[in-house]
């Protein structure tokens, strides 16, 4: 069976920013959803956002269970894999529900 996260995910496959400007209807629904400003990069808030729909009920919530520090950028995948290289989780052949940065 597929984990939640990315059956939600599979669900917004082609789906588009509008004019490359990391905005649209969805996105800034996203955005505010995570109480970020919209148009920032969205590649991390989108992870976050359906982790966090599908396993937690808040950022602090999804951090822990992460096992990331605090402060943690949701928004930023340098922050992903800052706080991934930090925790020893970088591995050479991802497996079925690996994160891939």
């Amino acid at each position: 069976m597929e984990p939640k996260s990315i059956s939600l995910a599979r669900a917004y496959v082609g789906r588009q920013e509008f004019d490359g400007q990391n905005r649209g209807h969805v996105l800034d629904c996203i955005m505010d959803g995570l109480n970020l400003p919209r148009g920032v990069s969205w590649c991390g808030a989108f992870v976050t956002w359906c982790l966090m729909r599908s396993y937690a009920q808040t950022k602090p919530d999804l951090r822990r269970i992460l096992g990331f520090s605090s402060p943690w950028y949701c928004d930023s995948t340098r922050d992903w894999l800052a706080q991934a290289k930090a925790l020893d989780m970088i591995v050479q052949q991802p497996e079925a529900g690996d994160l891939v940065i």
